[in-house]
């Protein structure tokens, strides 16, 4: 198989700062979140933009190389809780894609 090239890569990761996990920030921003479903603070905001803007600079290009040529297309996927969602959409911001989907099968149990 001579110049193959995989036909998907995979990236899994994890939600950002979770609000509760950040007693002083959680304060500040009280009725803002719900303990049920928390948001990230903001340094988790900015760390998923952060990586989406690392992902797109250093790792796409090198993985184009790689593969033989562009991305078809990029697909982001979240869980249905807050801190999830609010990850997706920073990396997505700093992938400079337009929208993830929400997967309904991805949940806690």
């Amino acid at each position: 198989m001579e110049n193959s090239r995989p036909e998907t890569v995979v990236v899994l990761m994890r939600h950002g700062e979770r609000i509760d996990k950040a007693p002083k920030e959680a304060e500040e921003r009280e009725g803002e979140w719900n303990i049920k479903d928390p948001i990230i603070t903001h340094a988790g905001e900015q760390m998923a933009f952060d990586l989406g803007k690392l992902l797109k600079e250093k790792y796409t290009p090198e993985l184009e190389e790689i593969l033989g040529g562009k991305f078809d297309h990029v697909i982001v996927q979240a869980s249905p809780y807050l801190r999830t969602i609010m990850t997706a959409a920073n990396l997505c911001r700093g992938l400079g894609i337009g929208h993830f989907t929400c997967n309904y099968m991805f949940c806690e149990w």
